[in-house]
């Protein structure tokens, strides 16, 4: 199977099979010592939905051929504010501090925006 005609379903299998595995390897790390968390040692689980949005991003770029489309747009900016919430809480960042990454990341969105 190429991966032109690849099932999406399976796409989805792939990326959430493998956050699962990062999130069950840091865990591991954790419990051996090899690696220390703070309080929110909970925002790995971020990384599902983080893996998922990045599925869906390469799903839309692969349909349109490789082009950016509005749904990779989309899918790009939540990759993007998954992210950043996830390191917010990871390295315990203050929300009064940096909330105005919210701002930055809704103009890149605009950036990215249909052309006309």
């Amino acid at each position: 199977m190429t991966p032109s005609n690849a099932n999406p379903e399976r796409s989805h299998l792939i990326w959430g099979g493998l956050a699962l595995i990062v999130i069950g390897g840091i865990f591991l790390a954790r419990n051996f010592d090899l690696v220390y968390f703070g309080r929110h040692w909970w925002a790995f689980f971020l990384l599902i939905p983080l893996f998922y949005t990045f599925s869906a991003y390469q799903r839309h770029r692969r349909a349109a051929g490789g082009k950016f489309t509005p749904e990779a747009r989309n899918s790009f900016i939540g990759m993007l504010s998954i992210a950043f919430i996830m390191c917010v809480f990871l390295f315990e960042l203050r929300w009064h501090a940096v909330w105005p990454v919210f701002i930055i990341i809704a103009g890149v969105s605009m950036l990215l925006g249909p052309r006309h």
